[in-house]
């Protein structure tokens, strides 16, 4: 009777590492292309990660589930990585994704367009361009407050080959957005990041930005 408790509990000591393992924080999502006429289709076997985690491929169903550690809260963002050459993420915007507070109940939905689709020109993603320029410009703020001309030829440049455009292009869409903002909208922060857009000149593969510093980050600057 002894040994067959020992051995009953050498067992569930064998088993719990992986109960307690498959009972872990899982993402789970699915990864879709967008078609022709707006319809989403499934997406098989894509290697999907976190920016710094091992990849997983979706299966006959276009889900996967990538594991997460202790240290991802839920309401924190995560960056999404597909591996599919010729696609980019839609949405999330850039791969950026919320950990959900329910993991059982809710999931991430990853969409993909090919590279050079005109759906990327979406006012979302303009706003989230000119609101990363707009941070790393903070960087660049002397305490002076004078206004600086920033060179983010690179950025610009970089971010549109990316979803395969040209900085030409890019140009374009951000004045459309401007004035578009500027003409329907009553948001204070949109209208905030319209009104202190750079203007941006391109010759050939060079962009470089005159920025308006607001006033709020002169501030900010001469106060560190």
């Amino acid at each position: 009777m002894m040994r067959w408790c020992l051995s009953l509990c050498m067992f569930f000591c064998l088993l719990l590492p992986g109960l307690l393992s498959a009972q872990g924080r899982w993402l789970q999502g699915k990864v879709v292309r967008i078609g022709e006429h707006g319809d989403k289709i499934l997406d098989v076997g894509i290697l999907v990660s976190l920016e710094t985690g091992e990849p997983t491929k979706t299966d006959s169903f276009g889900q996967f589930r990538i594991f997460l550690k202790n240290i991802f809260k839920a309401g924190e963002k995560v960056t999404l990585v597909i591996d599919k050459p010729g696609w980019r993420i839609r949405y999330p915007l850039e791969g950026e994704a919320r950990i959900p507070a329910d993991l059982d109940k809710e999931s991430v939905e990853v969409q993909l367009l090919p590279v050079g689709s005109k759906l990327f020109w979406t006012h979302d993603r303009i706003e989230k361009l000119i609101s990363d320029m707009a941070e790393k410009s903070k960087q660049q703020v002397t305490p002076e407050g004078r206004p600086e001309t920033i060179d983010f030829s690179r950025y610009i440049k970089d971010w549109s080959i990316k979803y395969g455009f040209s900085a030409q292009q890019a140009k374009g869409e951000i004045d459309t957005w401007i004035e578009e903002i500027e003409a329907t909208q009553n948001d204070l922060y949109k209208l905030g990041l319209a009104a202190s857009c750079p203007t941006l000149s391109c010759a050939s593969a060079r962009c470089v930005l005159r920025w308006r510093v607001p006033p709020c980050w002169r501030r900010r600057a001469a106060s560190v």
